[in-house]
């Protein structure tokens, strides 16, 4: 029986240890590092095509990206005009490493002026260039948002039931042509920047109310910026190529204050910068927030970073450290495919339908979980909330390979060093507590097993009286 019960609990313990100790490839990322996810082709999960054109315009033809940080997903769509006609939503999810596609196109219903095929607008959105207008909008809304080139209005797509919803037209609409737009983790806002008529303004979208907030058009700045938030400084920021005509933003970040939603208006406040100054010039490219080293990074091509201090508003450039190397930037812009990834602390990067997604680790620590309305930043964000462990439920896609999601995650502070059967998201410290833990009950349960065998074996009553008769006959 002892050595059953040191099976038994060997046996348990072992089973659970693993579940805590293994680490994926972007838990070892060391900053400065690059990692290349294998055989991971967004078109190898494409669906039918409802029409026109090819799935590669899905990121080619000025399309964005938004990063989903309660499933832990990055999402694109895309095409426009003739360059592909399916509205289908793509889904990158970070824990499995694959690509998942969450709908089929919606059926073709009318043709327009420009040859480009679209649903019933009623139903659902035309395909479009999405360029920066591509956004999740965290709890209570949990929706993606898509405000993209020349449609009619604003939809917003229910992750869960992979439905589409029109909601209500953006004041002061242009031909959003070069849109750019930023989810505030604060207050939850969509903030969007389109121009009309050579001029621009920028509104906002309470998904809570289904309403827009008009704050004033600026002038004209070009099509070519990618727009991030910094959510500690309460600021809007926009970086990317000026056109040249518009002297008063070359070579300047553009940086709105979003401190006060309630503001009658907000205008542009262009500010120069120092240090490496190649993302002025740089046609649409990667940047977001990074909250463990609070700055605003920003991707080019190449395996170069470029960290932005929003306090001294100067640029860094940052070498890799390891030699894999990105394939080159899409040439119609990156936008939101490059994204910062909240659970892991890394960035998560792709450039076309046809080539692998890549992460990048700028720096030292774990990740956060989602908290359930900050958009994953946790203590770093404005609003000071710590983190929280989220759910993350996992949606079903028409390909049937997401399910359900993690079980409950710990904080990167949490002690998971215990031997039960569950999967938690420790990282290596909770495998170093686990196999200590392991280690010492296994000890344990070894030494009472082997005081027991030491001890003289007691007579059972048959052997007593075969013991007891040759005795008697001695």
């Amino acid at each position: 029986m002892a050595r059953v019960a040191v099976y038994v609990v060997f046996s348990a313990c072992l089973a659970a240890v693993p579940r805590v100790a293994l680490a994926g490839p972007l838990d070892d990322l060391q900053p400065g590092e690059w990692y290349e996810v294998p055989s991971s082709h967004m078109e190898d999960v494409a669906g039918p095509n409802p029409g026109n054109g090819n799935v590669s315009c899905v990121m080619s033809c000025w399309a964005g990206g938004a990063f989903d940080p309660k499933r832990d997903r990055l999402y694109v769509t895309g095409g426009g005009h003739q360059g592909y006609a399916g509205n289908e939503i793509y889904a990158f999810d970070v824990n499995d490493l694959i690509w998942h596609r969450l709908d089929d196109p919606s059926p073709i219903a009318s043709i327009d002026g420009t040859g480009t095929e679209c649903p019933d607008p009623s139903l659902a959105p035309c395909s479009t260039h999405t360029y920066d207008g591509l956004e999740y909008v965290p709890p209570p809304v949990d929706r993606l948002i898509v405000a993209g080139c020349c449609l009619p209005s604003a939809y917003e797509y229910n992750l869960d039931a992979a439905t589409w919803a029109l909601r209500a037209l953006p004041p002061n609409l242009g031909n959003t042509i070069g849109n750019f737009s930023a989810t505030d983790p604060v207050s939850g806002l969509f903030f969007f920047f389109f121009h009309a008529t050579y001029g621009g303004p920028l509104v906002a979208y309470d998904g809570t109310r289904g309403t827009w907030t008009d704050y004033g058009s600026d002038s004209w700045f070009g099509y070519y910026f990618t727009a991030a938030i910094d959510p500690v400084r309460r600021k809007l920021v926009a970086v990317g190529q000026s056109d040249p005509n518009a002297l008063d933003v070359v070579g300047k970040v553009l940086v709105w204050d979003i401190s006060d939603p309630n503001a009658p208006k907000i205008g542009v406040q262009p500010a120069a910068t120092t240090g490496d100054q190649a993302p002025m010039s740089s046609n649409s490219p990667g940047f977001d927030y990074d909250p463990v080293s609070d700055k605003l990074v920003a991707w080019l091509g190449g395996s170069d970073v470029y960290a932005l201090d929003m306090d001294a508003m100067s640029w860094e450039k940052r070498a890799a450290t390891n030699a894999v190397m990105p394939t080159a930037p899409n040439g119609n812009g990156t936008f939101g495919r490059f994204r910062y990834v909240p659970s892991k602390n890394v960035f998560i990067l792709v450039n076309q339908t046809n080539e692998n997604v890549f992460f990048y680790k700028l720096a030292r620590g774990g990740g956060t979980p989602f908290d359930g309305g900050t958009m994953g930043l946790g203590g770093s964000s404005a609003t000071g909330a710590g983190a929280a462990p989220g759910s993350g439920a996992g949606v079903g896609g028409v390909d049937g390979s997401v399910g359900a999601g993690s079980a409950e995650a710990p904080s990167p502070a949490s002690d998971q060093g215990d031997c039960a059967c569950r999967l938690v998201g420790g990282r290596r410290v909770a495998a170093r507590n686990g196999h200590r833990f392991f280690l010492g009950l296994f000890a344990i349960v070894a030494g009472f097993a082997l005081r027991r065998r030491a001890r003289p074996r007691a007579l059972t009553s048959s052997r007593h009286r075969r013991v007891a008769r040759a005795n008697r006959s001695a």
